[in-house]
């Protein structure tokens, strides 16, 4: 009636407890410096090092390490949807550069996924920041979300010049 089972061995990767970058940066949120310097470069050292190319930067992938010592440490998970790069670093074929090759998703997209992330970690944390001005930043990103690509340089240029650096 039942098919027989076959041994089979269990096999768990352990890691060290890792928390998620709002836990953090709630308690402290000048720890976003710390994160912005250590996420560029560790995606600076997966480009150029390890030949990969991330693609998926967001605030479930930036996870602290609460038991590090010698201040604030930041590491980058989940890598499903990450590329390798050959030698001169082009990524390998992927079902994204085979859809649409202008588009192929590059280093600077992730840095721009990190300003994002960046403008975001700094509305959820910041608690004196005005209402008009959180109000405008939310409008802008959800203009950027919607509109398409040729628009979007001008809603960021819009940001910058609200004096939001």
């Amino acid at each position: 009636m039942f098919a027989e089972a076959e041994d089979r061995i269990t096999r768990i990767i352990v890691f060290k407890p890792y928390l998620l970058l709002m836990s953090r940066l709630i308690k402290r949120p000048n720890a976003l410096v710390d994160m912005v310097y250590q996420m560029t470069d560790t995606l600076h050292a997966l480009q150029y090092d390890a030949l990969v190319l991330h693609r998926d930067i967001s605030s479930m992938n930036a996870l602290w390490d609460p038991e590090h010592e010698g201040g604030v440490h930041f590491i980058l998970n989940d890598f499903d949807l990450a590329v390798e790069l050959d030698s001169i670093g082009t990524a390998k074929a992927s079902a994204d550069m085979a859809e649409s090759p202008q588009f192929a998703h590059q280093l600077d997209h992730d840095y721009d996924s990190l300003f994002w992330l960046t403008l975001w970690g700094t509305i959820k944390t910041e608690d004196n920041i005005a209402t008009d001005l959180e109000k405008r930043i939310k409008d802008a990103v959800a203009m950027c979300e919607t509109d398409g690509y040729k628009t979007m340089g001008c809603h960021k240029n819009t940001i910058f010049t609200w004096g939001i650096y």
